[in-house]
C-alpha cells in the first residue's frame, strides 16, 4: 500500500506542476489594439431561445468594437424567439435577422445553423456564441487583437460557468478542471497535431478565410461538439489555434438543472472523447487523480493504518489542485466534493457511449455506432418533437 500510495503521490505531484503550468498559459486575451479597420461577424445561431435572445442581442449591440455585422439564425423556433430577437434589434442597421432553412439529413442542427450563418458572413472574421452567453462590451475587440497578435487561425476558451443547481455546481466546473489536469495547454497552440486541441463550441472566434479553407462547420456536419471538431480541422488543415481564458470577458449559463446537464452531456461527450480506448483512459486517470486519493484517506482512517499519514498528504495534494483552480476560476467552492463531481463525470462520459437517440431543442437525433470515433448523426426533422 504504502508503494501505491508513493506512486499516486507522484501523479499527483507531476499533475500540480501541469495545473500550475497550464495556469500561465492560459492567459486572458491581448487588450483591445483600437485597430478598428475590418469588419467582424457576429453569428448567433437560435433555436427556442426566446429566453436568452433578448439579452445577447443586447450584450453584442454594446460592444466596444464598432465594425460589427450582427446576425442572427432563426432555426425553426417553435416559441417566440424571432419576435423578440425582432424587438430587441429594433432599427440598428448591425442587425440581420435570417430564417433558417429546413434541416436536412445528416446534419447536427447547430452546424446546419452556423453554416447558414457563416454563408450570410461577410467580415474577415466571424465570431460565433452561443444564445446563452453573455459577452462583456470588451469581447469581440479583445478576440481580435488577440488574433492578430498571436498570428493564429482560430481562437476559442471557456467562458465563466454560471451555475445555480446541485449538478451544475457538481459538474461544469469540471470542463475546466480536466482540461488544466491532463492537456498542455502551450502544446494547443506549438503542436501541430490534433490531439492538442482544445475548444468550447460557446464561443468560436476564426478568421474566415481559414474557416473556409478547412470546410467550416459542413465539414464536421453530423457533430454535436462543434468547438472540438472544428480545432481539430483547423489543425489538421495546417492552421493554428489558440485556447484563452475569457472568464473576464464572457458568461454562460449552459444548463439550468440536473436533468439538463444529464441530457446535454450524454449526447456529446462520448463524441469529444473519441474512441473507446480514450474513453478507458481518460476515466481512469480521473478516477486516479480525483476519486482514489480519497477513498483511501477514508479506507486508512477507518482501519487506523500506519499509512494514514501518507494517505492524508496525497489527498491534500488533490485538494489543493483543486482549490487553485476554485480561486483562478471563481467556481463555486466544491473542492471537498471533488470526488462526487469526478464520478459524475465518468458516469456521464460512460452513459454517452451508449446513448443512442434522444431529443435537444424539440428535435429527435440518433447516434452512430458507439463504436465509431465521431458517431453521430442528426436524424432531426423540421416539426419533430
Amino acid at each position: 500500500m504504502i508503494f501505491l500510495l508513493c506512486l499516486l503521490l507522484t501523479l499527483e505531484l507531476a499533475s500540480l506542476g501541469l495545473v500550475l503550468q497550464n495556469l500561465n498559459e492560459y492567459r486572458y486575451p491581448s487588450g483591445p489594439s483600437g485597430a478598428e479597420d475590418c469588419l467582424i461577424s457576429i453569428c448567433i445561431p437560435a433555436r427556442n431561445e426566446a429566453s436568452n435572445i433578448a439579452a445577447i442581442l443586447q450584450a453584442v449591440g454594446q460592444q466596444t468594437y464598432k465594425h460589427l455585422e450582427i446576425l442572427v439564425l432563426d432555426d425553426g423556433s417553435e416559441d417566440d424567439t424571432r419576435q423578440i430577437a425582432m424587438e430587441t434589434a429594433g432599427t440598428d442597421p448591425r442587425f440581420k435577422l435570417i430564417a433558417g432553412a429546413p434541416i436536412q439529413a445528416g446534419w447536427a442542427g447547430k452546424c446546419h445553423a452556423c453554416a447558414q450563418l457563416a454563408a450570410h458572413a461577410k467580415g474577415e472574421f466571424v465570431l460565433f456564441l452561443d444564445a446563452d452567453t453573455r459577452p462583456q462590451p470588451e469581447l469581440t475587440a479583445s478576440l481580435h487583437a488577440e488574433i492578430l497578435n498571436s498570428d493564429v487561425d482560430f481562437i476559442s476558451g471557456f467562458p465563466r460557468q454560471i451555475t445555480g443547481s446541485f449538478w451544475e455546481v457538481m459538474v461544469l466546473p469540471m470542463l475546466q478542471v480536466i482540461v488544466m489536469s491532463f492537456l498542455p495547454v502551450r502544446q494547443v497552440r506549438t503542436d501541430p497535431s490534433p490531439a492538442f486541441a482544445a475548444a468550447c463550441g460557446q464561443v468560436l472566434f476564426t478568421r474566415r478565410s481559414a474557416y473556409e479553407q478547412v470546410g467550416g462547420h459542413s465539414s464536421i456536419r453530423t457533430s454535436f461538439h462543434d468547438g472540438l471538431q472544428l480545432a481539430r480541422k483547423f489543425k489538421r488543415a495546417g492552421k493554428r489555434i489558440q485556447l484563452v481564458d475569457l472568464e473576464k470577458l464572457i458568461s454562460c449559463r449552459m444548463y439550468q438543472n440536473g436533468r439538463d446537464v444529464w441530457n446535454g452531456f450524454t449526447r456529446n461527450t462520448y463524441e469529444g472523447i473519441g474512441s473507446i480506448p480514450a474513453l478507458i483512459t481518460v476515466t481512469a486517470s480521473e478516477f486516479t487523480l480525483f476519486c482514489l486519493p480519497f477513498i483511501l484517506l477514508a479506507w486508512g482512517v477507518l482501519r487506523h493504518t500506519s499509512w494514514v499519514t501518507l494517505a492524508a498528504t496525497v489527498a491534500a495534494v488533490a485538494l489543493t489542485i483543486r482549490l487553485i483552480q476554485v480561486t483562478r476560476f471563481k467556481h463555486a467552492l466544491n473542492a471537498l466534493l471533488l470526488p462526487i463531481s469526478a464520478l459524475s463525470v465518468i458516469t456521464i462520459q460512460w452513459a454517452s457511449l451508449f446513448r443512442k437517440s434522444g431529443t435537444w431543442k424539440g428535435r429527435k437525433f440518433v447516434h452512430l455506432s458507439p463504436g465509431e470515433p465521431t458517431g453521430t448523426q442528426d436524424m432531426e426533422a423540421p416539426n419533430a418533437h
